[in-house]
């Protein structure tokens, strides 16, 4: 009688052949994904610390930029480099009276002030004599009154016979100039610079 045993052996030695051998790489197949998935962690974690690195490099030289110009601006110029600004407020005090754009008033062309600027009702402007313009006002610049609101423009020049005495320009409205009457008041105006040569006009 033939050994079973003997008959058997060949086909139970390739079964535990093939069993030991295979879960080897079954394994390795399935922990793969695992170790994918480990390898992008490490991977997104380095990116995330490069990006904080970055992060940190940027502000620090922002930082770093300001505090350089807050210094700047607040360190005080030497005394040789540091030029001062010339003081050009001036105050004068003048008489006042009021006029209005009327043919009676004036002349033939009442809106039309000496520089040949065009007045129109609601304008703030004022007709200076011609003295004031030898002490820096001059056409356009800017006077503040005392006990008036606002800037008033220069922009017209009274007769020749008036010294120290400014005209505010009331439009046709009669009645306000009237009302305002003669009073004394305080100029306040920037003086670019002194006129030295005497007003020919």
């Amino acid at each position: 009688m033939p050994n079973l045993i003997d008959h058997a052996a060949p086909p139970l030695l390739l079964f535990w052949t093939v069993f030991f051998l295979i879960p080897e790489p079954l394994n390795d197949r399935i922990n793969r994904p695992a170790v994918l998935s480990a390898s992008l962690s490490d991977s997104t974690d380095q990116a995330r610390e490069e990006l904080d690195k970055s992060t940190q490099r940027h502000f620090l030289a922002m930082a770093k930029g300001l505090i350089t110009a807050a210094t700047r601006s607040t360190v005080p110029a030497s005394p040789e480099s540091a030029s001062p600004e010339p003081d050009t407020s001036h105050k004068l005090e003048v008489v006042a009276t009021a006029y209005n754009s009327l043919a009676a008033q004036t002349d033939s062309t009442p809106d039309i002030a000496a520089w040949g600027d065009k007045l129109k009702p609601g304008m703030k402007s004022i007709a200076v004599s011609r003295d004031l313009l030898k002490m820096g006002l001059k056409r356009g610049s800017k006077v503040r009154i005392s006990g008036l609101e606002g800037e008033y423009r220069v922009l017209d020049k009274m007769n020749k016979r008036w010294t120290k005495r400014i005209d505010v320009y009331m439009g046709e409205n009669l009645k306000a100039a009237l009302n305002f009457g003669k009073r004394d008041v305080v100029i306040s105006y920037q003086q670019d610079m002194p006129l030295l040569v005497a007003e020919n006009n």
